[in-house]
């Protein structure tokens, strides 16, 4: 992943540290993200167990802000889900 702070650039390569999540978890990626492409969140979801995914459609980057009710329902429905 390449950052950029100002005028500074540098890659973080975080792909080796996917297989120690270990907790229940829900990935939420925008498919209208720029940033990172979409292969990037299924790659991920490939790696960790007990990983949930979904798209929130006409959502850039960040979801929360562009989607917001969408990001809700998803994050409900995520923990209705799950066994009690």
């Amino acid at each position: 992943m390449f950052i950029k702070h100002g005028n500074t650039e540098f890659y973080v390569d975080l792909r080796s540290f996917a297989r120690q999540v270990s907790q229940p978890t829900l990935i939420l990626h925008g498919d209208a993200d720029t940033i990172l492409p979409l292969e990037s969140s299924r790659w991920l979801v490939s790696k960790i167990p007990e990983c949930q995914f979904r798209v929130i459609h006409d959502a850039g980057h960040v979801p929360t802000v562009t989607r917001p009710d969408e990001v809700v329902d998803a994050i409900n429905q995520y923990f209705q889900d799950r066994p009690a």
